[in-house]
C-alpha cells in the first residue's frame, strides 16, 4: 500500500529516470568551450569608433536628424535653437580673441616703452604655461579633424539627410540602421561648424600665447591661462546653459558612429599624431623666443637679461 492508500504492484519495475542529454558544442566556436578571448573580442571593441561631441558644434550639425520633423515649433526646439546657439558662440568667441589681440597689443606698447611692471616675469613659467595651453588648443584642433572625419566620411552622402533610425542587435542591443547628410547639410558643416571651429582654435593659439607672454607678473600669467581655457570651453558651457534637457538626452544617447576600416590618413595619424602635436608645441616655444615679455622687452634676443634697476620678482625700489 501506498502513503495514499492506493494499492502498488510490488512486481513491477520502475524504470530509471533519463539523465537530461548534454547539450552540443560547436568546435568552431571556442569561446563557448569556456576558453579565454582577448579584450577586443569579448566586448566588441572596433577600430575606428566616434562620437558626436556634446557642444554647441556636435548639436547643430546633428540638428532635426535625432527624431522624425515636426511642425514648425518642433523645427525652431530641435534644429533653429541649436543653429542660433552656434551663431551666439561664435559671436562670442570671436569677440573675446578681439579683446585678447587688443589686451596683447595694448600690452607690447608699455614692454617696449618701458612702462612694464616693475616685477619682471619667469621665463620658465612662462615656457611651461605656453606648452600646457597649447597642449589644450591643439586638442581642440584635433577634436576638428574628428568631427571632419565623422561627418564627411564615416556618414555616408545622400540625396536627402536621414534620421537617425536604429534596430535590434542579435545580442539585443541597438544598432545604427540608416542615416546620411546630404551635400547641402555636409557643405553647411563645412562652413559653419569645422572651419568656424579651426579658426577660432588656431586664432587662440597664436594670439593667446603672445597674449599670455605679455602678462604684467607670474601670477597674472595663471589667470590669464585659465582665462583662456574658458573661452576655449565657451561652446560647452553655452550648449548645457541653453540646450533644452529633453534634446541634451536626446545627444547623450546617441550611440558612437564604428567602422570596421580605418581610412589611412587616420592610421597615420593614429600612429605619428603625437610626434606632430609634440613638434606644434615646440616651434609654439621657439617662436615666444621672439616676443617680447615683461622685463624682457628684447625677448630672448637679449638671453633674457633684465634691464638695469630690476631684478625678476622684486621691485627696482627694493633693497
Amino acid at each position: 500500500m501506498s502513503a495514499e492508500g492506493t494499492w502498488a504492484d510490488p512486481c513491477q519495475r520502475k524504470e530509471p529516470e533519463k539523465q537530461p542529454e548534454a547539450a552540443w558544442v560547436d568546435p568552431c566556436q571556442p569561446e563557448k568551450q569556456g576558453e579565454l578571448v582577448v579584450l577586443q573580442d569579448a566586448f566588441g571593441i572596433v577600430p575606428l569608433e566616434l562620437e558626436v561631441p556634446t557642444s554647441v558644434y556636435g548639436s547643430a550639425a546633428v540638428a532635426g536628424l535625432l527624431m522624425e520633423p515636426g511642425g514648425w515649433g518642433q523645427w525652431f526646439h530641435t534644429c533653429g535653437r541649436q543653429w542660433l546657439c552656434l551663431t551666439v558662440n561664435i559671436a562670442m568667441q570671436t569677440a573675446f580673441i578681439v579683446c585678447v589681440n587688443n589686451i596683447r597689443e595694448t600690452a607690447y606698447e608699455d614692454i617696449t616703452s618701458g612702462e612694464c611692471d616693475e616685477l619682471t616675469m619667469a621665463p620658465f613659467l612662462v615656457m611651461l604655461s605656453v606648452s600646457i595651453y597649447a597642449a589644450f588648443v591643439i586638442k581642440d584642433i584635433e577634436e576638428s579633424m574628428r568631427l571632419a572625419l565623422l561627418f564627411f566620411v564615416m556618414i555616408p552622402t545622400t540625396a536627402k539627410s536621414k534620421v537617425f533610425k536604429y534596430k535590434k542587435s542579435e545580442d539585443g542591443g541597438w544598432e545604427l540602421a540608416d542615416v546620411g547628410f546630404s551635400c547641402v547639410r555636409k557643405l553647411g558643416i563645412a562652413g559653419f561648424v569645422i572651419l568656424p571651429k579651426l579658426g577660432i582654435a588656431v586664432a587662440l593659439l597664436v594670439l593667446g600665447a603672445q597674449y599670455l607672454a605679455a602678462s604684467a607678473s607670474d601670477a597674472d600669467l595663471i589667470l590669464n591661462s585659465l582665462a583662456l581655457i574658458f573661452v576655449l570651453d565657451l561652446d560647452e558651457m553655452i550648449y548645457v546653459f541653453v540646450t533644452p534637457s529633453f534634446n541634451k538626452r536626446l545627444l547623450e544617447h546617441l550611440p558612437p558612429i564604428q567602422e570596421q576600416r580605418v581610412p589611412w590618413y587616420w592610421r597615420l595619424w593614429e600612429q605619428f599624431g603625437v610626434i606632430l602635436k609634440t613638434i606644434a608645441i615646440a616651434v609654439c616655444l621657439i617662436f615666444m623666443y621672439t616676443v617680447p615679455m615683461c622685463g624682457y622687452p628684447e625677448g630672448a634676443e637679449s638671453n633674457f637679461q633684465q634691464p638695469s634697476g630690476k631684478s625678476s620678482g622684486t621691485s627696482s625700489g627694493s633693497a
